[in-house]
Protein backbone atom coordinates (compact mmCIF):
# COMPACT_ATOMS: atom_id res chain seq x y z
CA UNK A 1 0.00 0.00 0.00
CA UNK A 2 1.29 3.43 -0.93
CA UNK A 3 1.05 5.96 1.89
CA UNK A 4 1.92 9.61 1.28
CA UNK A 5 2.64 11.77 4.30
CA UNK A 6 3.16 15.46 4.86
CA UNK A 7 3.38 17.53 8.03
CA UNK A 8 -0.38 18.05 7.99
CA UNK A 9 -2.09 15.08 6.28
CA UNK A 10 -1.74 11.46 5.17
CA UNK A 11 -3.01 9.95 1.90
CA UNK A 12 -3.69 6.23 1.43
CA UNK A 13 -5.85 3.80 -0.50
CA UNK A 14 -9.17 3.56 1.32
CA UNK A 15 -10.47 0.31 2.77
CA UNK A 16 -13.91 -0.98 3.87
CA UNK A 17 -13.54 0.85 7.17
CA UNK A 18 -13.58 4.17 5.28
CA UNK A 19 -16.96 3.61 3.59
CA UNK A 20 -19.02 5.89 5.84
CA UNK A 21 -16.40 8.65 5.64
CA UNK A 22 -16.40 8.45 1.84
CA UNK A 23 -20.20 8.58 1.66
CA UNK A 24 -20.21 11.62 3.97
CA UNK A 25 -17.63 13.44 1.83
CA UNK A 26 -19.55 12.71 -1.39
CA UNK A 27 -22.72 14.03 0.28
CA UNK A 28 -20.95 17.37 0.65
CA UNK A 29 -19.77 17.22 -2.97
CA UNK A 30 -23.22 16.29 -4.35
CA UNK A 31 -25.88 17.85 -2.10
CA UNK A 32 -29.38 16.57 -2.67
CA UNK A 33 -28.24 13.23 -4.09
CA UNK A 34 -29.08 9.89 -2.44
CA UNK A 35 -25.39 9.18 -1.95
CA UNK A 36 -25.88 5.86 -0.14
CA UNK A 37 -27.79 4.44 -3.11
CA UNK A 38 -25.34 6.01 -5.54
CA UNK A 39 -22.42 4.48 -3.62
CA UNK A 40 -23.89 0.98 -3.90
CA UNK A 41 -24.47 1.41 -7.62
CA UNK A 42 -21.28 3.23 -8.63
CA UNK A 43 -18.75 2.01 -6.06
CA UNK A 44 -19.89 -1.55 -5.39
CA UNK A 45 -22.07 -2.90 -8.24
CA UNK A 46 -20.06 -1.79 -11.30
CA UNK A 47 -19.64 -4.95 -13.43
CA UNK A 48 -16.14 -3.81 -14.40
CA UNK A 49 -15.02 -3.85 -10.78
CA UNK A 50 -15.44 -2.02 -7.45
CA UNK A 51 -14.24 1.55 -7.16
CA UNK A 52 -10.80 2.44 -5.86
CA UNK A 53 -10.65 5.47 -3.57
CA UNK A 54 -7.72 7.37 -2.10
CA UNK A 55 -8.46 9.29 1.06
CA UNK A 56 -6.58 12.10 2.78
CA UNK A 57 -6.85 12.51 6.54
CA UNK A 58 -5.65 15.30 8.78
CA UNK A 59 -2.45 14.17 10.47
CA UNK A 60 -3.44 15.59 13.86
CA UNK A 61 -7.17 14.86 14.12
CA UNK A 62 -7.68 12.03 11.66
CA UNK A 63 -10.56 13.93 10.04
CA UNK A 64 -11.14 13.32 6.33
CA UNK A 65 -9.61 16.17 4.33
CA UNK A 66 -10.29 14.93 0.82
CA UNK A 67 -10.71 11.99 -1.53
CA UNK A 68 -10.56 10.91 -5.16
CA UNK A 69 -11.85 7.76 -6.87
CA UNK A 70 -11.19 5.51 -9.85
CA UNK A 71 -14.22 3.77 -11.38
CA UNK A 72 -12.97 0.75 -13.37
CA UNK A 73 -13.77 0.46 -17.05
CA UNK A 74 -13.00 -2.57 -19.19
CA UNK A 75 -11.89 -1.09 -22.49
CA UNK A 76 -10.77 -2.11 -25.93
CA UNK A 77 -7.61 -0.33 -27.04
CA UNK A 78 -6.67 -1.00 -30.64
CA UNK A 79 -8.36 -4.40 -30.44
CA UNK A 80 -6.79 -5.39 -27.13
CA UNK A 81 -8.80 -5.57 -23.89
CA UNK A 82 -7.40 -3.73 -20.86
CA UNK A 83 -8.47 -2.38 -17.50
CA UNK A 84 -8.89 1.38 -17.35
CA UNK A 85 -10.54 3.75 -14.91
CA UNK A 86 -12.76 6.78 -15.12
CA UNK A 87 -11.59 9.40 -12.63
CA UNK A 88 -14.18 11.10 -10.46
CA UNK A 89 -15.47 12.27 -7.08
CA UNK A 90 -12.32 14.27 -6.38
CA UNK A 91 -13.16 16.51 -3.44
CA UNK A 92 -11.19 18.47 -0.86
CA UNK A 93 -13.16 19.89 2.03
CA UNK A 94 -13.08 23.71 2.19
CA UNK A 95 -11.17 23.87 5.48
CA UNK A 96 -8.28 21.88 3.97
CA UNK A 97 -7.91 23.58 0.59
CA UNK A 98 -4.73 25.25 -0.73
CA UNK A 99 -2.51 22.70 1.01
CA UNK A 100 -1.71 20.53 -2.01
CA UNK A 101 -4.11 17.78 -0.98
CA UNK A 102 -5.68 17.31 -4.41
CA UNK A 103 -2.21 16.98 -5.95
CA UNK A 104 -1.21 14.47 -3.26
CA UNK A 105 -4.34 12.41 -3.94
CA UNK A 106 -3.66 12.30 -7.68
CA UNK A 107 -0.01 11.47 -7.05
CA UNK A 108 -0.86 8.56 -4.76
CA UNK A 109 -3.38 7.18 -7.25
CA UNK A 110 -0.83 7.35 -10.08
CA UNK A 111 1.81 5.53 -8.03
CA UNK A 112 -0.67 2.73 -7.28
CA UNK A 113 -1.95 2.26 -10.84
CA UNK A 114 0.48 -0.44 -11.97
CA UNK A 115 0.10 -2.44 -8.76
CA UNK A 116 -3.68 -2.33 -9.08
CA UNK A 117 -3.65 -3.30 -12.75
CA UNK A 118 -5.00 0.03 -14.07
CA UNK A 119 -3.46 0.73 -17.47
CA UNK A 120 -4.93 4.21 -18.00
CA UNK A 121 -7.12 6.71 -16.14
CA UNK A 122 -9.21 9.18 -18.11
CA UNK A 123 -11.89 11.83 -17.66
CA UNK A 124 -12.91 15.44 -18.21
CA UNK A 125 -11.68 17.20 -15.06
CA UNK A 126 -13.40 20.07 -13.32
CA UNK A 127 -11.52 23.40 -13.42
CA UNK A 128 -10.27 22.94 -9.84
CA UNK A 129 -8.58 19.68 -10.79
CA UNK A 130 -6.74 20.86 -13.88
CA UNK A 131 -3.63 22.15 -12.10
CA UNK A 132 -3.32 19.29 -9.56
CA UNK A 133 -3.57 16.73 -12.38
CA UNK A 134 -1.02 18.54 -14.55
CA UNK A 135 1.52 18.16 -11.73
CA UNK A 136 1.53 14.40 -12.36
CA UNK A 137 2.28 14.29 -16.09
CA UNK A 138 -1.28 13.89 -17.25
CA UNK A 139 -2.07 14.90 -20.83
CA UNK A 140 -5.01 16.72 -22.40
CA UNK A 141 -5.37 14.58 -25.51
CA UNK A 142 -8.46 15.89 -27.34
CA UNK A 143 -11.45 18.20 -26.96
CA UNK A 144 -14.78 16.66 -26.02
CA UNK A 145 -17.53 18.75 -27.61
CA UNK A 146 -21.30 19.09 -27.21
CA UNK A 147 -22.91 18.94 -30.65
CA UNK A 148 -26.42 20.33 -31.13
CA UNK A 149 -28.98 19.70 -33.86
CA UNK A 150 -32.04 22.00 -33.88
CA UNK A 151 -35.39 20.31 -34.48
CA UNK A 152 -37.81 23.00 -33.28
CA UNK A 153 -38.45 26.72 -33.75
CA UNK A 154 -37.20 27.72 -30.31
CA UNK A 155 -33.70 26.43 -31.11
CA UNK A 156 -33.56 28.96 -33.95
CA UNK A 157 -35.13 31.74 -31.82
CA UNK A 158 -38.21 31.78 -34.00
CA UNK A 159 -41.82 32.33 -32.99
CA UNK A 160 -43.60 29.30 -31.47
CA UNK A 161 -46.21 29.76 -34.19
CA UNK A 162 -43.62 28.54 -36.68
CA UNK A 163 -42.78 25.39 -34.75
CA UNK A 164 -44.89 23.03 -36.86
CA UNK A 165 -43.39 24.32 -40.10
CA UNK A 166 -39.84 24.21 -38.73
CA UNK A 167 -40.26 20.62 -37.55
CA UNK A 168 -41.49 19.55 -40.98
CA UNK A 169 -38.15 20.77 -42.36
CA UNK A 170 -35.71 19.87 -39.56
CA UNK A 171 -37.15 16.82 -37.84
CA UNK A 172 -36.70 13.65 -39.91
CA UNK A 173 -39.37 11.02 -40.37
CA UNK A 174 -38.73 7.58 -38.98
CA UNK A 175 -39.19 5.63 -42.27
CA UNK A 176 -39.09 2.16 -40.73
CA UNK A 177 -36.94 3.22 -37.77
CA UNK A 178 -38.08 2.87 -34.15
CA UNK A 179 -36.77 2.98 -30.59
CA UNK A 180 -37.48 -0.16 -28.58
CA UNK A 181 -37.02 -0.29 -24.80
CA UNK A 182 -33.86 -2.04 -23.59
CA UNK A 183 -34.58 -5.31 -21.84
CA UNK A 184 -32.71 -6.75 -18.88
CA UNK A 185 -29.23 -7.73 -20.14
CA UNK A 186 -30.58 -7.36 -23.65
CA UNK A 187 -28.73 -9.79 -25.97
CA UNK A 188 -29.34 -7.45 -28.90
CA UNK A 189 -26.82 -5.03 -27.38
CA UNK A 190 -24.21 -7.80 -27.17
CA UNK A 191 -24.60 -8.39 -30.91
CA UNK A 192 -24.38 -4.66 -31.67
CA UNK A 193 -21.25 -4.38 -29.53
CA UNK A 194 -19.58 -7.25 -31.40
CA UNK A 195 -20.39 -5.53 -34.71
CA UNK A 196 -18.97 -2.21 -33.50
CA UNK A 197 -15.96 -2.92 -31.27
CA UNK A 198 -13.45 -3.38 -34.11
CA UNK A 199 -14.31 0.10 -35.43
CA UNK A 200 -13.45 1.85 -32.15
CA UNK A 201 -9.87 2.73 -31.31
CA UNK A 202 -10.21 3.17 -27.54
CA UNK A 203 -13.62 2.65 -25.95
CA UNK A 204 -15.36 1.29 -22.89
CA UNK A 205 -16.80 -2.18 -23.42
CA UNK A 206 -20.44 -1.38 -24.10
CA UNK A 207 -22.04 -4.80 -23.91
CA UNK A 208 -25.46 -5.70 -22.47
CA UNK A 209 -24.08 -6.13 -18.96
CA UNK A 210 -22.61 -2.63 -18.98
CA UNK A 211 -25.79 -1.07 -20.46
CA UNK A 212 -27.90 -2.89 -17.89
CA UNK A 213 -25.85 -1.53 -15.00
CA UNK A 214 -25.08 1.93 -16.36
CA UNK A 215 -28.63 2.79 -17.46
CA UNK A 216 -31.36 0.31 -16.52
CA UNK A 217 -30.23 0.03 -12.87
CA UNK A 218 -28.97 3.58 -12.32
CA UNK A 219 -30.34 5.37 -9.22
CA UNK A 220 -31.91 8.40 -10.93
CA UNK A 221 -33.55 6.49 -13.80
CA UNK A 222 -33.30 9.63 -15.94
CA UNK A 223 -31.16 8.11 -18.69
CA UNK A 224 -33.23 5.52 -20.50
CA UNK A 225 -31.66 2.83 -22.72
CA UNK A 226 -33.11 1.78 -26.07
CA UNK A 227 -32.37 -0.46 -29.01
CA UNK A 228 -32.76 1.19 -32.42
CA UNK A 229 -34.71 -0.95 -34.87
CA UNK A 230 -34.75 -0.67 -38.64
CA UNK A 231 -37.77 -2.56 -39.98
CA UNK A 232 -37.66 -4.66 -36.84
CA UNK A 233 -33.94 -5.43 -37.02
CA UNK A 234 -31.66 -4.12 -34.22
CA UNK A 235 -29.00 -1.79 -35.65
CA UNK A 236 -27.88 0.33 -32.68
CA UNK A 237 -28.23 0.94 -28.95
CA UNK A 238 -28.57 4.30 -27.24
CA UNK A 239 -29.37 5.98 -23.95
CA UNK A 240 -31.43 9.18 -23.92
CA UNK A 241 -32.23 11.82 -21.33
CA UNK A 242 -34.69 14.68 -21.63
CA UNK A 243 -33.37 17.85 -20.01
CA UNK A 244 -36.02 20.53 -20.30
CA UNK A 245 -36.64 20.74 -24.05
CA UNK A 246 -33.31 19.13 -24.97
CA UNK A 247 -32.97 15.47 -25.92
CA UNK A 248 -29.48 14.43 -24.85
CA UNK A 249 -27.94 11.35 -26.43
CA UNK A 250 -26.02 10.05 -23.41
CA UNK A 251 -24.61 7.15 -25.42
CA UNK A 252 -24.87 5.82 -28.96
CA UNK A 253 -23.45 2.44 -29.92
CA UNK A 254 -23.68 1.68 -33.61
CA UNK A 255 -21.46 0.43 -36.40
CA UNK A 256 -20.61 3.24 -38.79
CA UNK A 257 -22.95 1.94 -41.46
CA UNK A 258 -25.87 2.41 -39.01
CA UNK A 259 -24.75 5.66 -37.34
CA UNK A 260 -26.80 7.98 -39.57
CA UNK A 261 -29.94 5.83 -39.30
CA UNK A 262 -29.61 5.70 -35.51
CA UNK A 263 -29.35 9.49 -35.27
CA UNK A 264 -32.37 9.80 -37.58
CA UNK A 265 -34.43 7.52 -35.34
CA UNK A 266 -33.47 9.54 -32.27
CA UNK A 267 -34.23 12.90 -33.89
CA UNK A 268 -37.57 11.57 -35.16
CA UNK A 269 -38.51 10.71 -31.57
CA UNK A 270 -37.73 14.23 -30.26
CA UNK A 271 -41.29 15.49 -30.75
CA UNK A 272 -41.47 17.76 -27.70
CA UNK A 273 -37.82 18.84 -27.70
CA UNK A 274 -36.16 21.75 -29.47
CA UNK A 275 -32.72 20.19 -29.86
CA UNK A 276 -30.99 16.82 -30.07
CA UNK A 277 -27.54 16.88 -28.47
CA UNK A 278 -24.62 14.47 -28.38
CA UNK A 279 -21.13 14.61 -26.90
CA UNK A 280 -18.16 13.27 -28.88
CA UNK A 281 -14.50 14.09 -29.24
CA UNK A 282 -13.90 16.68 -31.90
CA UNK A 283 -11.74 14.24 -33.86
CA UNK A 284 -14.37 11.49 -33.76
CA UNK A 285 -17.17 13.87 -34.72
CA UNK A 286 -15.15 14.97 -37.75
CA UNK A 287 -14.76 11.43 -39.04
CA UNK A 288 -18.50 10.86 -38.54
CA UNK A 289 -19.40 14.02 -40.53
CA UNK A 290 -21.62 15.33 -37.74
CA UNK A 291 -21.98 18.71 -39.48
CA UNK A 292 -23.50 16.95 -42.49
CA UNK A 293 -26.06 15.44 -40.12
CA UNK A 294 -27.14 18.89 -38.92
CA UNK A 295 -25.07 19.05 -35.71
CA UNK A 296 -23.07 22.15 -34.78
CA UNK A 297 -20.36 22.40 -32.13
CA UNK A 298 -21.07 24.22 -28.90
CA UNK A 299 -19.07 24.17 -25.64
CA UNK A 300 -16.06 21.90 -25.15
CA UNK A 301 -14.01 20.29 -22.40
CA UNK A 302 -10.74 18.39 -22.61
CA UNK A 303 -10.19 14.67 -22.23
CA UNK A 304 -7.39 14.22 -19.71
CA UNK A 305 -5.36 11.00 -19.57
CA UNK A 306 -3.10 9.67 -16.81
CA UNK A 307 -0.68 6.76 -17.28
CA UNK A 308 1.45 5.04 -14.64
CA UNK A 309 5.15 5.78 -14.55
CA UNK A 310 7.02 3.92 -17.28
CA UNK A 311 3.92 2.99 -19.26
CA UNK A 312 4.72 1.53 -22.70
CA UNK A 313 1.35 2.71 -24.07
CA UNK A 314 1.84 6.48 -24.44
CA UNK A 315 1.62 6.38 -28.24
CA UNK A 316 -1.83 4.77 -28.03
CA UNK A 317 -3.50 6.63 -25.18
CA UNK A 318 -2.07 10.08 -25.91
CA UNK A 319 -3.44 9.94 -29.47
CA UNK A 320 -6.72 11.83 -29.23
CA UNK A 321 -7.97 10.54 -32.59
CA UNK A 322 -8.37 7.04 -31.13
CA UNK A 323 -10.83 7.85 -28.34
CA UNK A 324 -14.58 7.17 -28.44
CA UNK A 325 -16.13 9.20 -25.62
CA UNK A 326 -19.75 10.10 -24.82
CA UNK A 327 -21.74 11.47 -21.90
CA UNK A 328 -21.94 7.92 -20.53
CA UNK A 329 -18.35 8.33 -19.30
CA UNK A 330 -19.40 10.13 -16.15
CA UNK A 331 -19.56 9.54 -12.40
CA UNK A 332 -23.11 10.91 -12.27
CA UNK A 333 -26.22 9.24 -13.68
CA UNK A 334 -28.06 12.35 -14.77
CA UNK A 335 -27.17 15.21 -17.06
CA UNK A 336 -25.23 18.13 -15.61
CA UNK A 337 -24.36 20.07 -18.77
Amino acid sequence: MTISRSMSFMVRLAGPEDRLAIVAAVAELLPGVDVARRHRWLYEENPHGPALTWIARDGATGHVAGMTSFFPRCIVAQGREATAALGGDCYVRPAFRRRGIASALHGASRRDMSRLGIEVKFGTPTPGNVTPLAQHRTHDVVEVVRYVRPVGAAALRLSPRLDFAVRRVLQPRSRGLALDAFRERDPRVDRIWEQTRSELGIATVRNAEFYDWRFRRSPSQRQRPFVVLERGRPIAACALERVGRRLCVIDLLAPRRAWSSALTAIAAAANDCDTVEVKLTRADASTRDMWRRGFVARNAKVLNVMLPEGSPHEAVYFDGTRWFFTWSESDVDHHLG
